[in-house]
């Protein structure tokens, strides 16, 4: 490409915008642009100015790689990816966190929630390439968030669609009841546990399990006999809505091996799809007594074959 700039006076300075034709630029192609000066009386510029760039038309990717889940329940780093069509390079990447309780976006300035969808963005940390990026954030426990990211080359293309995520930041631990045996109770067998299960930001319970302790031996079911010195838990089963069930093997079924007039420990725990798995509560536990004896009882009152006058019978048991 080549223009003339003829001056009309000494040292006078013009700044002149070719206009003529270019080639088909190629993407991803290097070029070379150079220049040379010619002035009225025909002096011709000796040093040739040169620059060379690429064409680059070709937008970069990005992706979000945590979160991941809808609900998280540790997540201390964003993290993603971005990449540019060689010989494409990336200039930077940006994040805008909403709040879904709020509305708002983060304004990573302030540190507050007081931007917009405009205003919002702000550059994620990376190595030079920015092919890992990072970034981090306090998250508020059971709040909603949606994260957005872009990419921008050294074109200053941006990425055609934005990496998105929506999330509910969750921390709380589930909570479980055992229901049958009732606390306090009496029974003379154990076919069946069962209980409910709850999780707090309408969380979801993905499992329930239960363990069984005798509390003269301290010990606690291991699947066959009363033999472990620590809970063995057992995977109930979800019976639909908040409700969980135990049924044991009709063959190892523990009822088979519960020692009339011993006091039992049924805890149970929940986890969560956030993967928050309950600390076991003796509050919401259960212990009952397991009896199978049966009672006797013996009449004292009358104690002779024939009575003129009967005023009351009695016994014992």
């Amino acid at each position: 490409i080549r223009d003339l700039v003829r001056s009309r006076g000494l040292g006078d300075v013009y700044k002149r915008q070719y206009s003529g034709s270019t080639p088909t630029w190629v993407n991803g192609t290097s070029y070379e642009v150079k220049s040379k000066a010619v002035d009225i009386a025909l002096n011709e510029e000796t040093e040739i100015e040169s620059i060379t760039f690429i064409y680059d038309n070709s937008p970069p990717i990005v992706s979000i790689q945590k979160p991941s889940m809808d609900r998280e329940k540790l997540l201390p780093t964003i993290s993603g990816t971005a990449s540019d069509a060689s010989p494409g390079q990336i200039r930077e990447v940006q994040i805008r966190i909403r709040s879904g309780d709020i509305g708002t976006f983060w304004n990573d300035q302030n540190k507050n929630w007081t931007a917009n969808e405009n205003t919002g963005w702000f550059v994620v940390y990376s190595s030079p390439s920015f092919t890992n990026w990072h970034s981090t954030f306090t998250w508020n426990d059971g709040s909603s968030y949606e994260m957005n990211a872009r990419v921008i080359d050294r074109a200053f293309n941006y990425s055609t669609a934005y990496s998105t995520r929506s999330f509910i930041y969750d921390t709380a631990e589930p909570e479980s009841w055992v229901v049958t045996p009732a606390t306090g109770s009496y029974v003379r067998q154990v076919p069946t546990l069962s209980g409910t299960a709850s999780d707090a930001a309408g969380g979801l319970i993905t499992e329930s399990k239960v363990a069984v302790r005798n509390l003269a031996t301290e010990k606690w079911w291991g699947g066959t006999s009363f033999n472990s010195d620590t809970p063995i838990y057992m995977v109930a089963d979800l019976t639909g809505g908040e409700n969980w069930q135990f049924v044991f093997d009709p063959v190892t079924r523990m009822t088979n091996q519960l020692a009339s007039g011993t006091t039992y420990y049924v805890a149970a725990v929940s986890i969560d799809n956030a993967g928050n798995e309950e600390t076991p509560s003796p509050a919401r536990a259960s212990i009952f007594t397991f009896d199978n004896t049966p009672p006797i009882s013996d009449v004292t009152v009358p104690s002779t074959t024939y009575k003129r006058a009967l005023a009351a019978i009695s016994g014992t048991m």
